[in-house]
């Protein structure tokens, strides 16, 4: 259980990372680039954080909802899964917030006039005004484009190959604008303090919100509940859902079930003979990956 929280606060640390390097090389951008360039800029950027976690070792609980597939197979119980789920999720939650803590401390966020500072409160603003089917939604596709790289990092067989699958399905979920549990636990709580930093320095809410863009009935949703209720409960089961549903268990109904019948075990010649004995590998190694999840 320790290895597994250590490896879990590490993880929140990662993201956390991607979020503040997305948010440095993204702020700016949008009025040269346009908002699109911003956007890939930003998610190319927040990549770096699931390559350090996948290179890490670390336990992150947006990939850990992958076995649910051993669950479903019977080689996991329903208790230890939740038990998994649990423990790294909080483990998560508190590496992000340490490095919540952290970011505002060093004072780098209100460099080049606050501008990362302000963008941490814009972005936390948005995301605590969602909707809950919209947050829901956003959710179910983050997880389906973050787990589709999990299988396909550990698919590839060279470093280069996993960087590609890691970074372009990161990318292309924060680019698109998808909504990660594990990433908006440092990004709404990262606004939320260097909001009150404002109030504490004597800034009312008016002047906070003209100087981020944001509505004053907005900015008011910037708080720990609209955090946690608003946009982490949402997103979270939609990430359980992206993850556990359409990428792990569709999948494993499709091509892993019954893995020890003779029947299956022909198809598997079969598909051998057509698609190669490399790509077949690829998938036997996939398979254990998935067990060593919560192992």
């Amino acid at each position: 259980m320790k290895d597994v929280l250590i490896l879990g606060f590490m993880a929140g640390i990662f993201i956390s990372l991607g979020d503040l390097f997305m948010m440095t090389t993204a702020v700016g951008t949008k009025e040269f680039l346009g908002p699109g360039v911003a956007a890939l800029i930003g998610g190319i950027s927040f990549s770096v954080g699931l390559l350090l976690v996948v290179y890490y070792g670390a336990q992150l609980f947006t990939s850990n909802v992958l076995a649910a597939v051993p669950w479903g197979a019977k080689r996991l119980t329903f208790k230890d899964m939740m038990f998994n789920w649990i423990l790294v999720y909080i483990a998560n939650f508190a590496g992000s917030l340490f490095f919540a803590w952290f970011t505002i401390k060093t004072g780098l966020t209100f460099k080049n006039e606050a501008w990362i500072a302000n963008h941490f409160i814009a972005a936390g603003t948005a995301k605590t005004n969602l909707d809950f089917l919209a947050a829901l939604l956003s959710g179910i596709g983050t997880n389906i484009l973050v787990c589709m790289a999990v299988y396909m990092a550990v698919a590839a067989e060279d470093g280069a190959g996993k960087v590609l699958s890691i970074m372009m399905p990161v990318a292309a979920f924060v680019a698109i604008g998808f909504e990660h549990s594990i990433a908006n636990m440092y990004i709404i709580p990262s606004g939320i303090m260097h909001l009150q930093y404002y109030l504490d320095g004597g800034m009312g809410l008016a002047e906070v919100a003209h100087l981020t863009h944001v509505s004053v009935e907005a900015l008011k949703n910037l708080n720990w509940y609209g955090f946690l209720v608003t946009n982490e409960i949402p997103v979270t089961i939609g990430n359980i859902i992206g993850g556990a549903l359409f990428v792990g268990w569709l999948n494993w109904i499709c091509h892993g079930r019954d893995t020890h019948s003779d029947k299956t075990i022909q198809n598997r010649h079969d598909k051998t003979a057509r698609m190669g004995s490399k790509a077949q590998d690829a998938k036997h190694h996939q398979e254990r990956q998935l067990d060593e999840l919560v192992s």
